[in-house]
């Protein structure tokens, strides 16, 4: 994986995640439930009940690969901009 294209073409309905939260820490491995052309869906588990929490896609000046299975995306500008998720593919 060398760009945002193909980080988006890696994600595909059944393929595992990790999700990684600068602050709150790791949100655990999880499935890709649903993939659109502007966001994409993992699968979680709330209150018993499997449901979808959605993604969206960054854009290019937000997102950096990290190596071929780990993406960083990015948030804030200027000295607030800080790395705020790590995507790592299973």
């Amino acid at each position: 994986m060398q760009n945002l294209s193909q980080f988006k073409k890696r994600l595909q309905v059944g393929v595992q995640l990790e999700t990684i939260h600068a602050r709150l820490g790791s949100f655990g491995i999880r499935k890709i439930s649903i993939v659109q052309t502007n966001s994409f869906a993992l699968e979680t588990m709330r209150d018993g009940k499997m449901q979808d929490s959605w993604c969206e896609y960054p854009t290019a000046k937000d997102f950096e690969i990290i190596d071929s299975n780990t993406a960083a995306i990015y948030w804030g500008e200027g000295d607030s901009r800080e790395k705020i998720l790590t995507y790592k593919f299973i």
